[in-house]
């Protein structure tokens, strides 16, 4: 039995998913169970094969493909840790794969020595997220913390209201819209 980490790559760029690939052989602590061109074969191998880690792009057959995949995996499979590794900065994708529940998020330009650690310390449940990428998801943090608290002081204004007041505010939209 294999000591090795269990990894499937899926990445639809030829010379992405073998860049990783002799990233990972040349380590020697990862066992390669296969590469996936796109999302179907993404689940596919995952289903079969059962890694312990997924390093899945986001933009495959589809511009969210991964996305997809990544949600419809980590609804089956509680054990699997899935890293994605992407080009895409926007805000949307990276809350997105936190929101499924990925482990982390790579950019593809990331360095040997950066995947290595990341699907180790994933792997060992001791994820430590590119600072790039943490310092974007506190921002949205504070950010959706602030919109809360705003949103709680706007209730309680309109608790206060009195009737005709709220009667009032009734009137001015209808003649707004």
């Amino acid at each position: 039995m294999s000591n090795k980490i269990k990894v499937i790559i899926a990445d639809d760029i030829p010379s992405i998913s073998n860049r990783i690939k002799t990233i990972l052989e040349k380590d020697g602590r990862f066992e390669i169970l296969g590469i996936a061109k796109n999302g179907y074969e993404a689940v596919m191998l995952s289903t079969l094969h059962r890694p312990d880690i997924l390093l899945l792009d986001i933009e495959m057959e589809e511009k969210d493909s991964g996305l997809k995949v990544a949600k419809e995996l980590l609804s089956q499979f509680k054990q699997l840790k899935i890293i994605i590794m992407t080009i895409h900065e926007q805000d949307e994708y990276l809350f997105s794969a936190f929101e499924f529940g990925v482990s982390d998020y790579l950019f593809k330009d990331a360095s040997p020595k950066d995947v290595i650690k990341s699907i180790i310390d994933t792997f060992h449940n001791q994820n430590t997220i590119n600072p790039k990428v943490s310092n974007r998801l506190l921002q949205e943090f504070s950010r959706a913390k602030k919109s809360e608290q705003e949103l709680i002081d706007n209730l309680d204004i309109f608790k206060s209201l009195t009737a005709t007041e709220i009667e009032i505010l009734k009137l001015f939209s209808k003649k707004m819209y």
